[in-house]
């Protein structure tokens, strides 16, 4: 099944042009109850009020549906690919400090699999997002044109973006990964050589640490790409159902979130023996 659908777009539903307001809505094929659903709109005529009103008119009906609809960037990350890339919307780079969680072994996940151990921390980083508000935010122009792995996700709030930059596919999921080749001083997490790298790697080689050299290894680079969005505006966030949250809020967000991966207070272990406790009940197997 295609990611997005494709159909013709009554523009002026009410009728209140005197010309022909021509346009196309792309969306979802599929709605899930746990992620952000996405609907785009594409016009080649149409005035910007008659666009306006019909989306405020779809936003007020999805309140009367207890939903949220807010309004998001064409690229959601904002990523300085291109000459034309807006450089005050870049993304900001959040590590995520492995060291306090590695006590005394040389490979966070040791004891499995080293195939498995690429999927494990991707899926530990999705419930550090997850704790901290955010769902599924499958958009068309990240990972599905890139062709990587790369993984969305969307502040409930609609307020922020986070990406995790993986080579971990959605669709490998629950499947048994190859056999990893490993390169000479691979590090500590396996590489695989014919896996395309992701297109934000260079993006945050930028911003790690330029005096230690094992930053730019690959596979030891870890975190998470922060974004705002900013075309939520007065309007959205002052109606009945309201994309929650002012700058002061946004601020304190990030802040909270780079506390987090930085292990302030110890959050970030105590998050970690959490996850192994709800392993140990799962399974009923104790880790060390």
């Amino acid at each position: 099944m295609p990611l997005y659908k494709n159909t013709h777009l009554d523009i002026d539903v009410n009728n209140k042009s005197d010309r022909i307001e021509w346009g196309h809505a792309r969306y979802q094929a599929t709605f899930r109850p746990d992620q952000a659903y996405e609907m785009c709109i594409q016009w080649a005529i149409a005035s910007g009020n008659i666009v306006a009103e019909l989306i405020i008119g779809w936003f007020r009906k999805a309140q009367t549906c207890r939903l949220q609809m807010v309004p998001i960037p064409a690229d959601p990350l904002a990523l300085p690919f291109t000459e034309k890339s807006d450089p005050l919307r870049g993304p900001i780079y959040v590590p995520l400090n492995e060291e306090p969680l590695l006590r005394g072994k040389s490979a966070l996940f040791e004891g499995f699999p080293e195939d498995t151990w690429l999927e494990r921390l991707f899926l530990f980083q999705e419930a550090i997002v997850g704790r901290f508000g955010f769902i599924k935010c499958t958009v068309e122009s990240t990972s599905h044109a890139a062709d990587v792995g790369d993984h969305l996700y969307v502040h409930v709030t609609g307020n922020m973006f986070i990406l995790i930059p993986t080579t971990v596919k959605s669709e490998q999921k629950g499947l048994r990964a190859k056999p990893v080749n490993k390169l000479v001083n691979a590090g500590r997490y396996p590489v695989h050589p014919e896996a395309a790298p992701s297109p934000h790697e260079g993006y945050i080689t930028r911003h790690v640490d330029v005096k230690n050299r094992d930053c730019y290894d690959t596979s030891r680079r870890m975190g998470f790409l922060w974004s705002w969005n900013h075309m939520i505006s007065k309007k959205w966030k002052g109606s009945q159902a309201p994309a929650a949250g002012d700058e002061v809020f946004q601020i304190r967000m990030l802040r909270d979130f780079k506390h987090f991966c930085a292990n302030h207070e110890q959050r970030l272990s105590q998050f970690w023996d959490q996850c192994w406790e709800i392993r140990e009940k799962a399974t009923g197997i104790k880790c060390c």
